[in-house]
């Protein structure tokens, strides 16, 4: 055994060597090469990034272009390898790519960014008679810097032992967009490089320019030590030492600025955050400084800015209410106290102050109202009283005092006797309405003002006076004859006296009331008899309605209205005179609707009132009516003829009510012309009876035509209907009650039908298949076929539904009355419809089942599965019968 594994291992062994040296390397060659770039005046597709490459050096030596331009050295190697069978494998790989010559820019070197990205080349493969064997044209492949195999391919020769060589040629290096990209990655970087050096003399400029002392200008300065700060980061972040190796060329000095700017702003930004984070503190200390030397206006200034810094700085609130209160601002002072009091957290001290100023304020007020009262200026005493109130109860920590209570009941006092001392003196003046105002206007302070001033006696007593000088003034307008003035002045002087409870009306003015009430009402009932001597009813009527409606209102003092009532009657006589004469004029005129609108309304008076009655009226009425009369008949003519046969019979009945209303009964022209448009109007509803007879029978044949039978009942009905509408134009209806009793049958099996239709629709299957059984056996019992009417089959009926639901239950039907084919088709009818698969469970299980046992009694030896084939043809939508009538026939013996 150990012998037999020896063998194998030597085997291997020679083998793997045998395999080894049928690899040959039967050409090899390494050289070093270079590729020149250079600007081409005319270049191609390919050249046009190096030309974009040679321009951008130029520019930055500066040198002309057509003098510059660079190398790009590499090391070539070529190599074939035989292998078995005389197959080939030929190589070529560049390798330690560098660029020499024109490679810097602005004195940094971009040799890194030169590596050519792509080459196109041509490879040969020649034998040692130089006869080739292979060519291979190569087009852009990837050039790395260190190492990349251009192109490797096989090839196939049964020469013995040969000798190949490989030449490549038509090399064309070049560039893509991505190498474009790093180059001007890298010279923008250079410039930035370059462009920094100004960047940070312009950041030192910004530091040196900061001067801490003018502490207005510290938030400014804190926004520019931020811009100093976001352009170091942003010049940080440009890794200017490690991407150009400042190290070894650093021209402008990068380094060293970039850490004195970086260190110079760090410490400024240190100062200057701290200024910021107490700014409202050192706006307030030099607030203070101007104040102590008397310079207000800059005080408030940086008090404000302190307040702008932090709203919420109490300190400077309360300087600037001090100042305020020097000033006697003392409304702008107080309301910053109490803002400092209620939205602030003040510190013990500054609350103490705040607590002191705000009692200042307050005993402020209470003096300027003192100083009010003492110049009999109540009303302003009462406005800086009332500051003070206002003060003290919404102000936390200052408590209203006596003096604030005592202060104000003397202003207010003040205030009553003021309207007090102008009322007497006009009084005593004879000016009783202005004397009547402010009496009335003291009254009205005091009662608003009742817990200051506890008594109106006074101004009662006033007020009694002026009530007293009205009564006196009206007693003398009534002597006068001017009784609606007087009653102005006793309408005042009730006023007054009703005005309070501690005065009595006198019975003088009550008496002098009615007296001018009465003589009004009497000299209104004098121009409105006047107005009627002179003919003007329009103004005795109007007079004469004002007085009526005026002893109406006052009835308790001017008790009689039979004057007033005789004049309206004679009013309305003259009325009822002058519409009888304008109608008889309009008669004459043969304006016979005018004249009637004017009789009328004589007539109206003639009923309302008990003057005497014109003779002449009831004829004029029948002169003005009967023309009327005569037309409207005409036009009920007209209606006649239109067959407007209600509109005619509207004036008929117009006609005969007008022709009794009038008295015109026994008027020839008219009664002969009532009798003609009757008989018109009978005439031409007989015939449209008639019209409308025909018409619906018309109908009622055109349905029996087209098998619409129950349509046909519904004209006949109509017909019928006219005819016994009509009794007295002795319409003949035989046809139609004939033929509606010749179709009876057809009528009752359609309405059979009908009937089953809407039933189905209330979704009343069972009942639904019992009417059409109903309808199905009517038909064959009478015969129906004689009218050409189709009986239609349950299942043709069934299957034409759109009511899945019926369908569904009409499977379990036929399958109970074992009708098991029909009951399939319509499952067949359910898939076909997309009825749901699950909602059929039932039913499918249960034809399974039933047809199973039948098909089973009917040939045992059958095979289940060619029935289910020829029923359901394999269709997994009938997996429940499927597996029903499986399940079935197995268990059934």
């Amino acid at each position: 055994m150990k012998k037999i594994f020896v063998l194998i291992v030597l085997f291997s062994v020679l083998y793997a060597k045998i395999g080894f040296s049928q690899n040959l390397i039967v050409f090899e060659q390494t050289k070093n090469e270079s590729y020149l770039f250079k600007n081409s005046n005319t270049p191609t597709q390919s050249q046009i990034i190096s030309n974009f490459f040679i321009q951008e050096i130029a520019k930055s030596i500066p040198k002309i272009i057509s003098y510059t331009q660079y190398t790009y050295s590499y090391d070539q190697s070529l190599r074939i390898i035989k292998e078995q069978n005389g197959n080939y494998t030929a190589t070529v790989e560049l390798k330690n790519g560098i660029c020499a010559g024109d490679i810097n820019f602005k004195g940094y070197s971009v040799a890194e960014c030169l590596i050519p990205s792509k080459i196109d080349f041509k490879v040969t493969v020649q034998n040692d008679a130089g006869l080739t064997i292979k060519t291979f044209v190569i087009n852009q492949v990837p050039v790395k810097t260190q190492y990349a195999k251009i192109a490797e391919f096989k090839f196939n020769d049964t020469v013995q032992n040969p000798k190949y060589k490989l030449i490549v040629e038509n090399k064309n290096f070049y560039y893509d967009n991505v190498a474009k990209e790093v180059f001007e990655k890298k010279i923008s970087l250079i410039h930035d490089y370059y462009a920094s050096d100004m960047q940070m003399g312009n950041g030192f400029e910004k530091i040196q320019s900061m001067n801490l002392d003018n502490i207005d200008l510290i938030p400014l300065y804190s926004i520019k030590i931020k811009e100093v700060q976001q352009l170091i980061e942003m010049l940080n972040s440009k890794h200017f030492a490690q991407n150009l190796n400042l190290i070894a060329f650093d021209p402008i000095k990068f380094q060293d600025k970039f850490m004195d700017l970086n260190q110079k702003t760090n410490n400024l930004a240190a100062v200057i955050n701290q200024l910021m984070a107490t700014l409202d503190q050192v706006y307030y200390k030099r607030g203070l400084e101007y104040l102590v030397n008397g310079d207000v206006d800059k005080s408030i200034y940086y008090f404000n800015k302190s307040i702008e810094v932090n709203p919420f700085f109490a300190p400077s609130h309360l300087q600037l209410a001090k100042i305020e209160f020097s000033e006697g601002n003392l409304d702008k002072s107080g309301k910053i106290l109490k803002t400092i009091l209620v939205q602030m957290n003040p510190d013990p001290t500054t609350y103490n102050l705040v607590i002191q100023l705000c009692n200042s304020i307050y005993f402020s007020y209470i003096g300027n109202g003192e100083k009010m009262i003492g110049l009999e200026k109540f009303n302003e005493a009462l406005t800086e009283y009332a500051k003070a109130k206002d003060f003290c109860n919404t102000t936390p920590g200052i408590v209203c005092n006596d003096a604030l209570g005592k202060g104000i009941a003397r202003a207010k006092y003040g205030i009553y006797n003021s309207f007090l001392t102008v009322a007497k003196r006009s009084f005593e003046s004879s000016e009783l309405e202005l004397a009547e105002h402010y009496t009335m206007e003291a009254k009205n302070f005091q009662k608003a003002n009742n817990n200051d001033i506890f008594s109106c006696s006074e101004a009662d007593a006033l007020l009694s006076q002026l009530a007293d000088a009205y009564t006196t003034k009206g007693l003398n307008l009534n002597n006068q004859n001017n009784f609606e003035k007087a009653l102005t002045n006793f309408t005042k002087a009730f006023g007054l006296c009703q005005s309070s409870t501690n005065l009595v009306c006198s019975e003088k003015l009550k008496n002098g009331n009615k007296v001018a009430k009465i003589g009004y009402f009497k000299t209104m009932l004098a121009s409105a008899k006047e107005s009627l001597q002179q003919n003007n009813l329009l103004k005795a009527e109007e007079l004469i309605n004002k007085a009526k409606a005026y002893q109406t209102a006052n009835s308790e003092d001017i008790t009689s209205v039979l004057d007033a009532n005789d004049i309206l009657a004679q009013i309305k006589y003259q009325y009822y005179l002058q519409f009888i004469h304008e109608g008889s004029q309009f008669v004459a005129y043969q304006q016979f609707e005018t004249a009637l609108g004017k009789l009328e309304l004589a007539r109206d008076l003639e009923n309302n009132y008990t003057f005497k009655k014109a003779k002449n009226l009831d004829s004029l009425f029948q002169v003005a009516a009967k023309p009327i009369i005569i037309e409207n008949i005409k036009k009920g003519n007209i209606k006649v003829w239109g067959k407007d046969i209600e509109g005619a019979k509207t004036i008929l009945n117009n006609a005969i009510s007008q022709q009794s209303k009038y008295v015109l009964t026994e008027d020839k022209d008219i009664s002969k012309a009532i009798t003609e448009l009757k008989g018109k109007i009978f005439s031409q509803e007989c015939f449209m009876a008639q019209e409308d007879y025909d018409k619906f029978y018309a109908k009622a044949q055109q349905a029996v035509n087209i098998k619409k039978f129950i349509e046909a009942e519904t004209n006949y009905d109509a017909a019928i209907k006219v005819a016994s509408d009509f009794v007295s134009c002795s319409i003949s209806a035989q046809n139609s009650t004939d033929n509606k009793f010749k179709y009876i049958t057809a009528i009752t099996y359609q309405k059979l039908l009908l009937e089953t239709e809407k039933v189905l629709k209330n979704e009343n299957y069972s009942q639904t298949l019992e009417k059409f059984n109903a309808a199905d056996k009517y038909y064959y019992q009478n015969e129906i076929k004689k009218f050409e009417i189709g009986n239609i089959q349950l299942f043709d009926f069934i299957k034409g539904q759109n009511n899945q639901n019926f369908i569904s239950y009409c499977v379990n039907y036929y399958t109970e009355n074992k009708n098991y084919n029909e009951a399939l088709s319509l499952l067949k009818i359910l898939k076909d419809r997309n009825y749901p698969q699950n909602y059929s469970k039932g039913y499918q299980e249960k034809l399974g089942q039933e047809m199973a046992i039948k098909d089973k009694s009917e040939n045992a030896l059958a095979d289940p599965k060619e029935n289910l084939t020829r029923y359901i043809s394999g269709d997994k939508w009938f997996k429940y019968f499927n597996k029903a009538y499986t399940k079935a026939w197995k268990s059934k013996k």
